[in-house]
């Protein structure tokens, strides 16, 4: 190892290995630490030894706008190897040969905190997996500084691989990152196309590798089967932002959950229930969320507004901010987690906590000093020690005596639940506010009284923050409900949701940040969507989402917080052409949206009769008089004669549905109603509409000026019940 100079943290833990025979305990290197600079915090150490450790998930941390990491060397990182967890980690020293080949790489797909993913390169059949599940490039430059670099970076480094049978050549820290990537490896492939001329244009040296690859399957092969581009996994294709419509009845919402699957689980196979558990599953889990856009619906509801509510301790109303669904949604898809558990946390038999750690936005030091320290602070009882108290009365006693003008029991019993009620092992949810949470954390000591110079929150304990957040986390994320402003109180079974605790402390949680969310939108085009989006309709443009070359930040009105929106959510909306058609919806929207069209399908009936009804005809005939009628906009869905196995139920489903829904398509008019259900062709019995006779004389008189009065229809009761009323609908002929 080359001499080290000067004395920062990440210096000292390698001299510490070094002088220790080239592997030692993280215990070991924090006493190195801390005897050549005691100021030096034990969270700092443990940071630094992620940083220079080339196989720790939290390396994925990346700046933004900087070159993946490399096994290279040359800086603070990759400089050891970690084995083992929690305090019997080991460090040492480390060695390509020996620890293999490590790579973190940009890819907008990735699942980790800065659009990075780390990946241990073992043999060709693993690289061909990671090949196959990102293979995804963007638009640009391959040099540039955007989120395709790392996809072509991996499919350069991932086809040198294969081609020299495991041996990787090292970056060159010589040449610009994009040059190198390509004359490193591609050189290599025997009669590989001229890319180089093409690799300002991501998309070119795309084509050129594929097209030559498809080609050449014998170049790239294992033991038992050729490795061609094609035998690849499926790729995630669905676009940022889309809508299916059509008219009613044509499984728009039902298709929400095979769309949702493909962004999200793109390999799931299975049946409807499967899938509907699966998408069950990941609504659970906070990655799906559900939404109906009706004309009450607004900016405040979708995006942020003011919200007045009491102050459960003042007593007094507050107005706050509140976040909206899709910020909601945002927030939590750019979650990335600044340090993680490095061990399965069991919860059974834990009491579990909601603690704050100093007034939100106010009192921010209070909460950065409890991370940095491992400890949970509050201020109540100024200075006071209360080591040795035994009971609720002797806290009271030390209290009143520091404080004695004081009347408040609020604060006896918060510093009662906080010194004798939580007990080691406990699990503390440190929030923002009562709509957010930023930490979460298990409690190390018994109390302890901390001496602080600039405030008064000296009452401690210790903790070991098991996870925090760079950016505070909707209660949504944890909760059934939002949380209470109290500055300590019982998180209880029904308010907190142990599945989500349990899998926010997954070890495995640090690589599931920027995993793709979806918010789907049924109705969307039933709401003002100029007043719902506002600002935010630039920002969902996949070029000006955060991570692109183009991405956009706004300021939002209420909050007057920066604001962008990740390129891992998904907007998937359902529109009803029979509500609005496609040329009446908001120009703005209709750019940034792709449509796909979900029209009628008879064809799913698959000729099904019922008592010698043929429903594929039926619904065929039916739409097609209603498009020559109406237009297209306004047909039946397939999805309204699915279910229907009897004749019970298709005379359920005319005389409550059909009907009542052809009324409102035609606005009343009867005569088109009857020429869409063929009546006029129809023998008397089996027409569902009827002109019933009057005489005008009897109503009004010899001498009225009633004249004929409007023509009236009568719906025919007895004619739903008849197979030949429904048969009569698509006959060509007259019934005899």
């Amino acid at each position: 190892m080359e001499e080290l100079s000067g004395n920062a943290t990440w210096m000292l833990e390698l001299q510490a290995v070094e002088s220790l025979g080239g592997k030692a305990l993280e215990s070991q290197i924090a006493d190195y630490v801390h005897k050549h600079r005691p100021d030096i915090k034990e969270t700092t150490v443990r940071l630094e030894l992620t940083n220079l450790a080339v196989n720790a998930n939290g390396r994925t941390s990346m700046p933004a706008g900087k070159e993946p990491r490399r096994t290279d060397g040359g800086h603070k990182f990759d400089r050891l190897f970690k084995t083992g967890t929690g305090e019997q980690a080991v460090y040492e020293l480390y060695d390509p040969a020996k620890h293999g080949v490590w790579e973190i790489y940009r890819n907008a797909d990735a699942s980790s905190s800065h659009g990075t993913l780390i990946r241990k390169l073992d043999d060709r059949e693993d690289i061909w997996t990671m090949l196959a599940k990102y293979p995804t490039f963007k638009s640009g430059k391959v040099g540039g500084s955007q989120s395709g670099q790392g996809s072509a970076a991996f499919i350069w480094r991932a086809v040198g691989y294969l081609i020299e049978k495991g041996t990787i050549e090292p970056f060159s820290t010589k040449k610009k990152n994009a040059e190198n990537l390509v004359l490193s490896f591609w050189k290599t492939v025997p009669n590989a196309p001229d890319i180089n001329r093409n690799l300002q244009e991501v998309g070119n040296a795309r084509s050129a590798w594929r097209e030559w690859l498809g080609d050449s399957n014998s170049v790239l092969h294992t033991e038992n089967r050729p490795l061609t581009f094609n035998s690849a996994l499926p790729m995630p294709t669905e676009p940022l932002n889309q809508i299916l419509y059509g008219p009613p009845g044509t499984g728009k919402t039902y298709a929400t959950i095979d769309k949702a699957l493909a962004i999200l689980e793109p390999d799931f196979s299975g049946n409807r229930a499967a899938k509907k558990a699966k998408f069950d599953e990941y609504a659970a889990a906070g990655q799906i969320q559900f939404v109906t856009f009706h004309q009450s619906f607004s900016y405040e509801d979708f995006v942020e507004g003011i919200r007045a509510e009491t102050n459960e301790t003042t007593r007094q109303l507050e107005y706050n901010v509140e976040d909206g669904v899709f910020k909601r949604l945002c927030n939590a898809a750019r979650r990335r987690v600044v340090q993680s558990a490095d061990k399965n946390i069991d919860l059974k038999g834990r009491r579990i906590w909601k603690i704050s750690l100093g007034e939100a936005g106010i009192e921010e030091g209070v909460y950065e000093d409890s991370i940095q320290q491992g400890l949970a602070l509050i201020g109540f009882g100024g200075n006071t020690d209360f080591s040795g108290v035994q009971s609720r009365e002797d806290i009271s006693k030390k209290f009143r005596h520091a404080v004695p003008n004081s009347e408040s029991d609020y604060t006896v019993a918060a510093l009662n639940t906080f010194i004798r009620q939580v007990k080691i092992g406990d699990i503390l949810i440190a929030t923002q506010g009562n709509l957010k949470f930023r930490a979460i954390g298990e409690v190390a000591s018994d109390y302890v009284h901390v001496p602080r110079e600039n405030d008064t929150y000296s009452q401690g304990r210790k903790v070991n923050w098991l996870c925090v957040y760079e950016q505070a986390l909707p209660y949504q994320e944890l909760m059934e409900n939002r949380f209470s402003q109290r500055t300590i109180y019982e998180l209880r079974a029904g308010s907190i949701n142990p599945d989500k605790l349990a899998k926010l402390l997954a070890p495995a949680e640090a690589e599931q940040d920027s995993v793709p969310r979806v918010l789907i939108i049924d109705e969307i085009n039933r709401g003002n969507i100029s007043r719902i989006f506002g600002e935010l309709i630039t920002l969902i443009e996949s070029s000006k989402r955060s991570g692109q070359p183009e991405a956009l930040e706004v300021t939002l009105p209420y909050s007057k917080e920066p604001f962008s929106v990740p390129d891992n959510v998904y907007l998937l909306g359902t529109m009803n052409t029979a509500d609005r058609s496609l040329a009446g919806l908001d120009v703005a929207l209709r750019r940034r949206f792709v449509f796909e069209e979900m029209p009628p399908r008879p064809e799913m009936l698959e000729h099904r009769k019922i008592d010698g009804i043929d429903l594929t005809e039926l619904l065929t005939v039916l739409n097609q008089r209603i498009e020559v009628l109406l237009g297209r906009d306004h047909l039946l869905g397939h999805a309204y004669f699915i279910d229907v196995d009897s004749l019970p139920k298709l005379i359920a489903k005319f005389q409550h549905q059909i009907i009542p829904l052809l009324q409102e398509y035609f606005f009343e008019d009867w005569e088109k109603i009857a020429l869409v259900l063929n009546d006029p062709r129809k023998a008397k019995e089996h027409q569902f509409l009827s002109k019933p006779e009057f005489d005008m004389t009897t109503l009004f008189g010899a001498n009225s000026n009633a004249g004929n009065g409007a023509p009236r229809w009568a719906i025919n009761a007895t004619a739903f019940e008849l197979p030949d009323s429904y048969i009569g609908i698509y006959a060509r002929e007259p019934n005899p």
